[in-house]
């Protein structure tokens, strides 16, 4: 199973370290549907009836499962999940709309609840979409929560090392720079760790 290893980086550099070594890299629910379609559909018929996705999807929730979640994704809906022997550990749910992606759901199952988990899951996503390209900005909700509120600051205090903006209403913003930075510093490593040829 591909897993985003890739994606751990960020959270290495401003999240809990004991933390980043104890979750497993996350699977993204567009490349594994069969994996994860029964965990999904079971979060689309439970999504929080007050919340903006169970209005927007309320029309889709009489459908079969497998074209449920094509649908879905077409739409442009995705996740991260992680996944262990024992089962899934917990999700980061978003949308692609244009430049941007709005994470709206994020949840650690019980079992593993209440030790922080939540966090490293959610800087996992924004290093997700700062990796695709064309992206310029992340949403971690609308930033009013208390783990919102958290890891925008965690976030906010590397914004001059990252080249990134932090603003109050939940989103991240990438510039240009720091992914030619982040670019540069992924060819930088290739060279550092390839062999030369051998000369005999």
């Amino acid at each position: 199973m591909d897993e985003l290893n890739e994606l751990r980086w960020l959270a290495r550099a401003v999240g809990p370290e004991a933390l980043t070594a104890a979750l497993p890299y996350p699977v993204l629910v567009s490349t594994h549907p069969l994996v994860c379609r029964d965990y999904v559909c079971w979060w689309i018929a439970n999504a929080n009836p007050s919340g903006r996705f169970a209005a927007k999807t309320r029309w889709l929730r009489r459908l079969p499962a497998p074209l449920l979640l094509r649908i879905l994704l077409a739409l442009g809906y995705d996740g991260l999940v992680y996944i262990t022997e024992a089962g899934i550990m917990g999700h980061v749910f978003f949308q692609h709309r244009g430049a941007a992606v709005h994470g709206f759901s994020a949840a650690v199952s019980e079992g593993f609840d209440g030790r922080g988990y939540s966090v490293v899951m959610l800087l996992d996503y924004v290093a997700y979409a700062f990796r695709n390209p064309g992206v310029v900005k992340a949403r971690i909700g609308t930033g009013r929560n208390k783990i919102s509120r958290r890891l925008l600051a965690r976030i906010k205090e590397q914004e001059g090392r990252l080249g990134w903006q932090v603003t109050p209403d939940g989103w991240v913003r990438f510039d240009a720079d720091s992914r030619r930075r982040d670019r540069s510093a992924e060819d930088q490593q290739e060279v550092s760790t390839s062999r030369p040829p051998c000369v005999s």
